[in-house]
């Protein structure tokens, strides 16, 4: 009911971010002569229910899921706030074993997560939607609860949560609803609200949190119209 994201994990199993029904399903092998999922987390392992929950075998309102190679699902629980971590979730472990929430790298409305396969360990990446920022984690195979984010993108610190702070630019953001990372660990944003998306030229390794590129405005920063110069190949609305 209204999906949201899909992740593939190492062995080619779909993951489904199942917005509506409040949970995360995976399909083993989904072909055209298997297409009934085979395990499910965010329903305490019952595919009967879809009840709204913040317990750590419950989800509410997920919107985004990623795999590790290791096989641990991240998945943006966005009704609660969090990111969750299942390590190397099984049908006999649905219960989530680490969290993202609190302290200066509190979220709100998360709505998508991705991993940068480049780096080893794989950093983590997060649309932190109505802080208007993205958030990234270093390593994705150390995380304590609440641990605190190495880099911001779209805000000038950790403390900063504002539509366009210091003005559209390429070091804003406004409602950032999507993360993406290519092979060689650059980092892509959906900026919703701006009606663009941004391209950072690996921000971990150039240590460098402004974009480089940004689509849909004209190759502007100060830009941030639907349908910028009316609509076409070079343009795009939310």
């Amino acid at each position: 009911c209204s999906p949201w994201a899909v992740a593939i994990d190492s062995a080619n199993g779909l993951w489904v971010a199942d917005t509506n029904n409040n949970r995360v399903v995976q399909f083993v092998g989904p072909t055209s002569s298997d297409v009934v999922a085979d395990r499910v987390l965010g329903q305490t392992d019952s595919f009967a229910t879809a009840v709204c929950d913040v317990m750590p075998s419950q989800l509410c309102g997920p919107r985004g899921v990623a795999v590790t190679a290791a096989g641990d699902v991240l998945v943006a629980d966005t009704t609660n706030n969090r990111i969750v971590v299942f390590d190397a979730a099984t049908s006999s472990d649905t219960v989530a074993d680490h969290w993202l929430a609190a302290g200066a790298s509190g979220l709100e409305g998360a709505s998508a997560v991705a991993l940068d396969r480049s780096a080893s360990p794989n950093h983590v990446w997060v649309a932190d939607t109505v802080n208007h920022r993205v958030l990234g984690w270093r390593d994705a195979d150390a995380w304590a609860n609440a641990e605190p984010a190495d880099l911001v993108l779209g805000q000038p610190n950790l403390n900063s949560r504002y539509c366009n702070a210091g003005g559209r630019g390429p070091s804003s953001l406004c409602s950032p609803a999507g993360v993406a990372v290519d092979d060689s660990g650059n980092v892509y944003v959906a900026d919703s609200g701006n009606h663009r998306v941004l391209e950072y030229d690996a921000p971990y390794a150039a240590a460098d949190t402004t974009a480089d590129r940004v689509l849909g405005q004209a190759d502007s920063f100060t830009s941030g119209g639907c349908n910028t110069g009316g609509i076409g190949a070079g343009s795009l609305c939310n």
